[in-house]
């Protein structure tokens, strides 16, 4: 703490008392200026704007606008006001307030990305079963591979399309009863759903 060897400044770095304080107002509301405070509390110019800049925090702090605060003071500007407020450290509540409301948004974020992942897997789902299946493309593929009898294959579209039950087919399902790649491959060429397929196969 720094303290003057000079009378006129003996109280320089010294706490402030209650009574120096609402001494300090009451002069400031008679109209004495900055210099002339000073010397009446035995501190410097620039101890006395600091002491005005910590009463300035503290009006802040107990809700007055900064303009109050000037009218209040005086010998501050609004810039000097502006100042002082900007060095207000906040409350270790405040702190742990601020920081309990962050995680509450970032887990909300959370929250609603992975709702927009679900919406983006529904809508690919829609999307890819409203897709035109290339039957030809398909077939073409099977043919290739010869993975399926030549006379399957080959089947006319129209008898494909009506599910007909013909006696090669039935001969294929048979053949291929137990192999479920096989059915599976057949099925899908046929087009015959899941259920009439089966159904039928456990008939034979």
């Amino acid at each position: 703490m720094f303290k003057s060897s000079d009378p006129a400044f003996e109280n320089c770095g010294k706490f402030w008392s209650k009574e120096e304080d609402v001494n300090m107002m009451k002069l400031i509301e008679e109209g004495k200026n900055i210099q002339e405070i000073a010397l009446s509390h035995k501190r410097t110019e620039g101890g006395i704007k600091s002491r005005l800049r910590d009463k300035a925090r503290k009006l802040h702090q107990n809700g007055l606008s900064n303009y109050e605060i000037q009218n209040q003071l005086k010998y501050l500007t609004i810039d000097d006001i502006e100042k002082a407020i900007s060095y207000i450290k906040p409350s270790k509540t405040q702190t742990n307030n601020d920081m309990q409301q962050m995680k509450n948004e970032i887990e909300n974020l959370k929250q609603e990305l992975n709702s927009m992942k679900d919406v983006v897997k529904m809508l690919c789902t829609i999307e890819s079963t409203r897709s035109n299946i290339d039957y030809n493309k398909i077939v073409q593929n099977l043919k290739n591979k010869q993975e399926l009898p030549k006379e399957i294959i080959e089947q006319p579209q129209e008898q494909k399309s009506k599910n007909i039950w013909t006696d090669d087919l039935i001969e294929y399902m048979v053949k291929y009863k137990d192999n479920k790649k096989m059915l599976k491959k057949i099925r899908k060429t046929y087009e015959i759903s899941h259920e009439d397929f089966y159904d039928k196969l456990k008939t034979l």
